[in-house]
């Protein structure tokens, strides 16, 4: 299994002045929000991710293995996309999910 977390980057809050004039700017104000389900301590981005794979008794000089593949086990939803504009009433909301939402791959293989 792969156990993937992350804090989550810090953002800016407004725009520089020179690029979008006089403005009210905070350098890396807003970092993302952390949940504490899996492991304690806080993370932003959370995904597991595991594999199985079944290797069959060799037949005749040929050999069977079945894997499989799931992805973002629990189905968390890693969200992006912050509005960190200044003075915004969305400012912190979420507009997108950054991460894949649970899904299986199944794959075999054959040699002879």
């Amino acid at each position: 299994g792969l156990l993937t977390l992350g804090s989550g980057a810090r953002l800016d809050i407004g725009c520089p002045s020179r690029f979008c004039g006089p403005s009210t700017y905070i350098n890396g104000g807003f970092t993302p929000p952390v949940y504490n389900n899996l492991i304690p301590g806080g993370w932003a981005y959370r995904r597991v991710d595991l594999r199985f794979r079944k290797d069959f008794p060799e037949i005749n000089g040929t050999r069977l293995g079945v894997t499989v593949d799931l992805f973002n086990v629990f189905n968390y939803q890693n969200l992006g996309c912050y509005d960190t504009g200044f003075g915004s009433s969305n400012i912190g909301k979420a507009g997108c999910v950054v991460s894949d939402p649970r899904r299986a791959q199944i794959g075999a293989e054959y040699t002879f």
